[in-house]
C-alpha cells in the first residue's frame, strides 16, 4: 500500500489462480479457483508485522465454481480459513504473533457452511397501485423482489424469514394517493411473528377542496433481532377513511443484516 501526501492510499491488488504465498507487498488478493481448488499461505506474522505494522490483508474468492480457496496460517487459533462460495472474503491483521480476522464475509463466518450474513439484503415492492380499504391493518402484498440475497423472502405469503441469526434493520415506505381531497391517516407497520413491533402514521388534515387528490407517504423503520430459523418479518399498512390507493412508486420495504 502506498500512501500519498494528504492521507489517501492506493492498495496493491493482484489475482491468484493457483497455490502460492501472500506477499508482504500484497494488500488485496482476488482468488480465482475456476481451474481447481488451491491454498494460499500467509507469511510469518512477525515478518508481516515488522514490514506492514497494522495494515491488514484482504483476500476474496471471485469465481462461482465449487472449488474452495484455503487461506493457511495461524488465524484466530485455527490452522486455516476456507473461502467456499463466490465472493466469500476475509480481512486479516497480525500483532506479530498470530493472525486475527477483522472482517469475515465467508459462508458460516469461517468457511463452514451456512449463510453469508454480511451480504443478507432484501428489497421488495409492488407491481401496481393497490386499492386499500380502511379497517384493520393488512399485509402489503410485496410481489416484486428487487434484491433477496439469501432467497428467504416468500412473495406468495409476503414473509421474510432470514436464515442467519442476528440484528437486522428494516425500513418500510408506504405511499398513498386518495381519489378525492379528503383528510385521512395513513399507517405503516413492521410485524415480527404476526405482531407489530413498530408503527408510524401520517395525518393529512391540511387539504384543499380545490385539489383533485390528496397524497402522502409514511416511513417506518426498526432494528429487529431474529433467531435465523422461525422468526419472520411482514409489512402492513392501514388507512382510517374510505378506500385509498397504495402507490407502486414509493411503496417498498428493505432489510439488511447488521450484526450477529
Amino acid at each position: 500500500m502506498f500512501v500519498y501526501p494528504g492521507g489517501y492510499a492506493v492498495l496493491n491488488a493482484r489475482t491468484a489462480q493457483a497455490v502460492g504465498d501472500v506477499l508482504i507487498t500484497d494488500d488485496v488478493i482476488l482468488c480465482d479457483a475456476t481451474k481447481g481448488a488451491f491454498a494460499i499461505t500467509l507469511p510469518a506474522p512477525a515478518v508481516v508485522h515488522a514490514a506492514r505494522q497494522q495494515t491488514p490483508f484482504y483476500i476474496k474468492k471471485i469465481d462461482a465454481s465449487a472449488n474452495a480457496v484455503t487461506v493457511t496460517g495461524a488465524i484466530d487459533g485455527a490452522a486455516s480459513n476456507v473461502l467456499a462460495a463466490q465472493y466469500d472474503a476475509i480481512a486479516v491483521f497480525t500483532d506479530g504473533n498470530a493472525y486475527y480476522i477483522l472482517a469475515n464475509l465467508s459462508a458460516g463466518g469461517g468457511g463452514g457452511g451456512g449463510a453469508n450474513a454480511s451480504q443478507d439484503i432484501l428489497q421488495v415492492g409492488i407491481n401496481a397501485n393497490i386499492p386499500w380499504v380502511s379497517g384493520t391493518p393488512a399485509i402489503i402484498p410485496f410481489n416484486v423482489v428487487d434484491v433477496d440475497t439469501q432467497g428467504t423472502y416468500d412473495n406468495t405469503t409476503y414473509r421474510y424469514t432470514p436464515n442467519v441469526a442476528g440484528y437486522y434493520m428494516f425500513n418500510l415506505s408506504v405511499s398513498n394517493l386518495s381519489s378525492a381531497p379528503v383528510a385521512y391517516t395513513l399507517f405503516a407497520f413492521v410485524y415480527k411473528n404476526g405482531a407489530y413491533i413498530t408503527n408510524r402514521r401520517g395525518t393529512d388534515a391540511n387539504y384543499s377542496t380545490a385539489l383533485a387528490y390528496t397524497q402522502q407517504a409514511v416511513l417506518a423503520g426498526q432494528i429487529v433481532q431474529l433467531n435465523g430459523t422461525t422468526d419472520y418479518i411482514e409489512f402492513f399498512a392501514n388507512v382510517n377513511t374510505g378506500t385509498q390507493n397504495l402507490q407502486q412508486v414509493g411503496t417498498f420495504a428493505s432489510g439488511v443484516f447488521l450484526h450477529s
